[in-house]
Protein backbone atom coordinates (compact mmCIF):
# COMPACT_ATOMS: atom_id res chain seq x y z
CA UNK A 1 0.00 0.00 0.00
CA UNK A 2 1.04 3.31 -0.85
CA UNK A 3 1.61 6.78 1.55
CA UNK A 4 -0.78 8.98 1.49
CA UNK A 5 -2.95 11.75 3.61
CA UNK A 6 -6.26 10.71 4.67
CA UNK A 7 -8.60 12.91 7.46
CA UNK A 8 -11.86 11.70 9.25
CA UNK A 9 -14.08 13.85 9.64
CA UNK A 10 -17.39 14.78 11.54
CA UNK A 11 -19.26 15.95 14.57
CA UNK A 12 -17.91 15.72 17.90
CA UNK A 13 -19.13 11.59 19.14
CA UNK A 14 -19.24 10.09 15.58
CA UNK A 15 -16.37 8.02 16.92
CA UNK A 16 -13.26 9.67 14.99
CA UNK A 17 -10.41 8.40 17.25
CA UNK A 18 -12.04 5.08 17.67
CA UNK A 19 -12.27 4.36 13.77
CA UNK A 20 -8.73 5.78 13.43
CA UNK A 21 -7.47 3.25 15.77
CA UNK A 22 -9.68 0.30 14.28
CA UNK A 23 -8.70 1.52 10.46
CA UNK A 24 -4.92 1.72 11.89
CA UNK A 25 -5.09 -2.39 13.15
CA UNK A 26 -6.56 -3.16 9.83
CA UNK A 27 -3.09 -1.61 8.03
CA UNK A 28 -0.89 -3.39 10.64
CA UNK A 29 -3.09 -7.06 9.96
CA UNK A 30 -2.56 -6.02 5.97
CA UNK A 31 1.23 -6.15 6.39
CA UNK A 32 1.98 -2.31 6.69
CA UNK A 33 4.52 -1.24 8.86
CA UNK A 34 3.63 0.65 12.27
CA UNK A 35 6.58 2.93 11.56
CA UNK A 36 4.95 3.82 8.21
CA UNK A 37 2.06 4.92 10.27
CA UNK A 38 1.35 8.47 11.40
CA UNK A 39 -1.92 9.36 13.27
CA UNK A 40 -2.56 12.73 14.15
CA UNK A 41 -4.88 15.01 15.41
CA UNK A 42 -5.55 19.09 15.39
CA UNK A 43 -5.79 21.07 17.32
CA UNK A 44 -2.29 19.83 17.91
CA UNK A 45 0.19 19.75 21.08
CA UNK A 46 1.37 23.27 19.13
CA UNK A 47 1.01 26.89 21.81
CA UNK A 48 -1.66 27.23 18.93
CA UNK A 49 -3.09 23.94 19.88
CA UNK A 50 -3.55 24.89 23.88
CA UNK A 51 -5.25 28.47 22.90
CA UNK A 52 -7.49 26.68 21.02
CA UNK A 53 -8.45 24.12 23.74
CA UNK A 54 -8.50 26.83 26.38
CA UNK A 55 -11.35 28.65 24.23
CA UNK A 56 -13.49 25.28 23.04
CA UNK A 57 -13.26 24.92 27.41
CA UNK A 58 -14.82 28.82 28.12
CA UNK A 59 -18.39 29.49 28.70
CA UNK A 60 -18.60 31.87 26.40
CA UNK A 61 -21.20 32.23 23.47
CA UNK A 62 -21.20 30.38 20.21
CA UNK A 63 -20.48 33.64 18.16
CA UNK A 64 -17.74 34.49 20.29
CA UNK A 65 -14.10 34.41 19.59
CA UNK A 66 -14.68 33.89 15.86
CA UNK A 67 -11.98 35.66 14.61
CA UNK A 68 -9.41 34.24 17.21
CA UNK A 69 -10.88 30.86 16.58
CA UNK A 70 -10.35 31.27 12.72
CA UNK A 71 -6.67 32.35 12.96
CA UNK A 72 -5.79 29.73 15.64
CA UNK A 73 -6.86 27.14 13.90
CA UNK A 74 -5.05 28.57 10.14
CA UNK A 75 -1.66 29.35 12.43
CA UNK A 76 -2.20 25.14 13.60
CA UNK A 77 -3.11 23.58 10.52
CA UNK A 78 0.07 25.48 8.16
CA UNK A 79 2.91 23.99 11.82
CA UNK A 80 1.07 20.80 11.56
CA UNK A 81 1.90 20.27 7.88
CA UNK A 82 5.11 21.40 8.16
CA UNK A 83 6.33 19.71 11.43
CA UNK A 84 4.40 16.28 11.33
CA UNK A 85 2.25 15.89 7.82
CA UNK A 86 4.46 16.81 5.05
CA UNK A 87 7.83 15.10 6.47
CA UNK A 88 5.91 11.67 6.95
CA UNK A 89 4.92 11.96 3.34
CA UNK A 90 8.15 12.66 2.33
CA UNK A 91 9.50 10.11 4.20
CA UNK A 92 6.80 7.58 2.51
CA UNK A 93 4.10 7.12 5.39
CA UNK A 94 0.25 6.66 5.43
CA UNK A 95 -0.71 9.92 7.61
CA UNK A 96 -4.62 9.54 9.37
CA UNK A 97 -5.71 12.80 10.62
CA UNK A 98 -8.34 13.66 13.08
CA UNK A 99 -9.76 16.68 11.53
CA UNK A 100 -8.64 19.19 9.03
CA UNK A 101 -9.96 22.29 7.38
CA UNK A 102 -13.15 20.76 6.81
CA UNK A 103 -14.06 21.31 10.55
CA UNK A 104 -12.68 25.02 10.55
CA UNK A 105 -15.55 25.80 7.83
CA UNK A 106 -18.25 24.00 9.84
CA UNK A 107 -17.84 25.53 13.05
CA UNK A 108 -16.57 28.95 12.37
CA UNK A 109 -18.50 28.99 9.51
CA UNK A 110 -21.58 28.88 12.40
CA UNK A 111 -19.69 31.07 14.37
CA UNK A 112 -20.77 33.78 11.37
CA UNK A 113 -17.48 33.88 9.54
CA UNK A 114 -18.11 33.45 5.34
CA UNK A 115 -17.37 29.92 4.23
CA UNK A 116 -15.64 31.28 1.38
CA UNK A 117 -12.89 33.44 3.01
CA UNK A 118 -12.69 30.36 5.20
CA UNK A 119 -12.09 28.07 2.02
CA UNK A 120 -9.92 30.73 0.18
CA UNK A 121 -7.97 31.27 3.73
CA UNK A 122 -7.13 27.36 2.74
CA UNK A 123 -6.16 27.75 -0.63
CA UNK A 124 -2.69 26.14 -1.33
CA UNK A 125 -2.63 24.21 1.39
CA UNK A 126 -1.56 20.42 1.05
CA UNK A 127 -5.29 18.33 -0.21
CA UNK A 128 -5.93 14.91 1.60
CA UNK A 129 -6.03 11.69 -0.80
CA UNK A 130 -9.57 11.59 0.59
CA UNK A 131 -11.68 12.76 3.14
CA UNK A 132 -14.16 10.32 5.09
CA UNK A 133 -16.65 12.23 6.41
CA UNK A 134 -18.01 10.13 10.03
CA UNK A 135 -21.98 10.63 9.92
CA UNK A 136 -24.29 10.64 12.46
CA UNK A 137 -27.39 12.96 13.47
CA UNK A 138 -27.18 15.41 16.29
CA UNK A 139 -28.90 12.97 19.02
CA UNK A 140 -26.90 9.76 18.64
CA UNK A 141 -23.70 12.44 18.69
CA UNK A 142 -24.83 14.26 21.88
CA UNK A 143 -25.31 10.54 23.19
CA UNK A 144 -22.09 9.48 22.72
CA UNK A 145 -20.43 12.55 23.92
CA UNK A 146 -22.85 12.49 27.07
CA UNK A 147 -22.06 8.64 27.41
CA UNK A 148 -17.83 9.53 27.76
CA UNK A 149 -15.43 9.79 30.22
CA UNK A 150 -15.04 12.89 29.28
CA UNK A 151 -17.94 14.50 31.34
CA UNK A 152 -18.10 17.93 30.93
CA UNK A 153 -19.35 18.87 26.78
CA UNK A 154 -17.22 21.54 25.05
CA UNK A 155 -18.77 24.94 23.27
CA UNK A 156 -19.75 23.48 19.91
CA UNK A 157 -21.80 20.40 21.46
CA UNK A 158 -25.37 21.69 21.44
CA UNK A 159 -27.64 19.86 19.94
CA UNK A 160 -29.24 22.87 17.89
CA UNK A 161 -25.32 23.44 16.84
CA UNK A 162 -24.82 19.95 16.14
CA UNK A 163 -27.97 19.89 13.52
CA UNK A 164 -26.32 22.68 11.75
CA UNK A 165 -23.07 21.85 11.49
CA UNK A 166 -23.52 17.56 10.46
CA UNK A 167 -26.04 19.90 7.40
CA UNK A 168 -22.48 21.72 6.88
CA UNK A 169 -20.03 18.54 6.84
CA UNK A 170 -22.68 17.11 4.50
CA UNK A 171 -22.58 19.69 2.34
CA UNK A 172 -18.29 20.23 2.06
CA UNK A 173 -18.05 19.49 -1.40
CA UNK A 174 -19.64 22.40 -2.50
CA UNK A 175 -16.56 24.91 -0.95
CA UNK A 176 -13.61 21.99 -1.77
CA UNK A 177 -14.86 20.82 -5.23
CA UNK A 178 -12.97 18.07 -6.60
CA UNK A 179 -11.58 16.96 -3.72
CA UNK A 180 -12.39 13.30 -2.67
CA UNK A 181 -14.97 13.51 -0.12
CA UNK A 182 -16.81 10.50 1.13
CA UNK A 183 -19.59 10.28 3.47
CA UNK A 184 -19.85 7.37 5.67
CA UNK A 185 -22.64 5.96 7.92
CA UNK A 186 -21.10 6.01 11.11
CA UNK A 187 -24.09 4.72 13.12
CA UNK A 188 -22.82 1.25 12.12
CA UNK A 189 -20.91 -0.77 13.87
CA UNK A 190 -17.39 0.46 14.73
CA UNK A 191 -15.37 -2.26 12.44
CA UNK A 192 -18.05 -1.83 9.66
CA UNK A 193 -17.17 1.89 9.72
CA UNK A 194 -13.37 1.51 9.86
CA UNK A 195 -13.60 -1.45 7.28
CA UNK A 196 -15.34 0.49 4.64
CA UNK A 197 -12.20 3.07 4.95
CA UNK A 198 -9.68 0.42 4.81
CA UNK A 199 -11.32 -0.94 1.85
CA UNK A 200 -10.93 2.51 0.48
CA UNK A 201 -7.39 2.81 1.16
CA UNK A 202 -6.55 -0.49 -0.47
CA UNK A 203 -7.70 -0.10 -3.60
CA UNK A 204 -6.21 3.53 -3.91
CA UNK A 205 -2.47 1.85 -3.18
Amino acid sequence: MASGFFVIEGLDGAGKTSVIAEVKKLLLRGGFPASKIVVTAEPTDSAFGHRIRHLLSSKKGIKSNAAEFLELYVLDRRHHLKSVILPALFDGKIVLCDRYKYSTLVYQSLQGIDPEKIARMHAGMLKPDAVFVLDIDEGTALERISSSKRGKTELFEKKVFLKKARKKFLSMEKFFPGEKIIVVDASRPLGEVAQKIFSFLEKSA
